[in-house]
């Protein structure tokens, strides 16, 4: 994923994603991945995102908001246990 400066607190995203049912073969016993879990907001453009490393630990809790125009502008919060808790309890 690249991003480009959209402003003060946004910048341009341009992603590929893969939805996998299982993690490869090459990466099994690896330390090389991060597992990510989104939960998106219903009729929003926000997106609540925790990123953990393989041993379970927590790396990053984000609230993202994407929008559309000629490209995706993205804004996002760094957010702390407690706020990411909250939040995930609306989602």
């Amino acid at each position: 994923m690249s991003h480009q400066k959209a402003g003060k607190y946004a910048c341009y995203e341009f992603e590929r994603k893969f939805l996998l049912k299982e993690l490869p073969a090459e990466l099994s016993g690896s330390h090389e991945y991060k597992e990510i879990e989104d939960r998106y907001f219903l009729d929003t453009n926000l997106r609540l995102r925790i990123v953990r490393s393989p041993d379970g630990n927590v790396l990053d809790r984000k609230l993202t908001q994407k929008v559309w125009t000629a490209v995706f502008q993205v804004a996002l919060l760094l957010l702390g246990k407690k706020s990411h808790g909250r939040l995930n309890e609306l989602s």
